[in-house]
């Protein structure tokens, strides 16, 4: 009898270190509701949201033993590092960066979840293409393909996988790259629990994917390839519904695209795609958005673009620079 009380007890102790259903509950409506905010908020409020939720899911981390919760919980702290990952880059921070898509990573392989370890495989690559590595970012690219099911998470990878060897130069493997990420698209079948379930920044839609062709075709120097990719990105953007409208992207698919347009001498265009970018509030001007206008700024600094209207433009993305998400931080980027 003593033996069987002391297996009561255990268990009875067991049975009250638990989580409310009401409580997971919340927590995935939070990562839901944040995850879609995403496309059209500025990131800097959203990052505070986010570091609460985690906080909070690490909490009750630490207060329950049953399996089941623990795997639910492990899943909303890998999801709410990966978002914190995708807000401290667009912030400038990527070092932060990379240390929460690992942190999220690690979450991922805990509770064996394939589609988030690819995503933040993904994340990891673009913070080492903008880094400049583009090697190291098709590695990343290759290993989250190794683990990625079926769907938007292959599809996502090897856009990045073309943006990566564009960089380096390998043609063949762009083109290569750009053909598979568009099988990808046509194999999906069946719903997927980040880009179906949640979507926002765990999507990945057909706008996005021109977007990261387009930019792939411009490392190439294929400026008509270039226009047509980035201009289809564009038009999917103006055309989908508010909510999934996402600013930074298609801002960023309008500065690839004026690219595009000077690298074929048509200054006019690309003054008329920059428009809308341009006129972007401070608070959303991200990372991303900056960095892909200061190469629009690099090339009309060339000798062919020594014109008013030229230096009128290269003026209005200069001040559009000084101006940005990053500057509501109360200190500057880290190295």
């Amino acid at each position: 009898m003593n033996a069987a009380h002391e297996s009561s007890e255990h268990a009875a102790a067991f049975e009250s270190a638990s989580v409310g259903p009401n409580t997971l509950e919340q927590l995935g409506e939070d990562v839901i509701r944040i995850a879609r905010a995403y496309l059209h908020a500025a990131p800097l409020p959203l990052l505070g949201e986010l570091v609460r939720v985690r906080n909070r899911t690490y909490w009750l981390l630490d207060r329950t033993r049953h399996p089941g919760q623990q795997r639910d919980l492990y899943l909303v702290a890998g999801q709410t590092c990966g978002l914190l990952a995708s807000a401290s880059f667009d912030l400038g921070y990527p070092h932060a960066a990379a240390q929460q898509a690992r942190a999220a990573r690690a979450y991922a392989e805990m509770i064996e979840h394939s589609e988030l370890h690819a995503w933040t495989d993904g994340i990891l690559a673009s913070i080492e293409l903008w880094a400049g590595r583009p090697a190291d970012a098709l590695l990343l690219a290759e290993r989250g393909l190794a683990a990625a099911p079926e769907g938007t998470a292959r599809v996502r990878l090897w856009c990045i996988a073309a943006r990566a060897a564009a960089l380096l130069g390998d043609e063949g493997r762009t083109l290569e790259a750009i053909l598979a990420s568009r099988r990808a698209r046509d194999a999906q079948t069946t719903p997927t629990e980040l880009r179906d379930g949640i979507g926002g920044e765990f999507g990945f839609t057909p706008a996005r994917q021109s977007f990261c062709n387009g930019s792939a075709y411009l490392k190439l120097g294929r400026a008509e390839d270039a226009l047509a990719e980035c201009g289809h990105a564009v038009e999917l953007h103006t055309q989908a519904p508010t909510e999934e409208r996402w600013y930074a992207a298609e801002a960023g698919a309008r500065a690839d695209l004026a690219t595009a347009h000077l690298m074929r001498g048509d200054l006019a265009g690309a003054r008329e795609v920059l428009h809308h970018v341009l006129a972007l509030r401070p608070d959303r001007r991200v990372e991303g958005v900056v960095r892909r206008l200061a190469a629009v700024r690099d090339v009309l600094s060339g000798q062919d673009f020594q014109t008013r209207e030229g230096r009128a433009l290269a003026e209005e993305i200069e001040q559009f620079t000084t101006d940005t998400a990053i500057q509501a931080l109360p200190a500057g980027p880290s190295a």
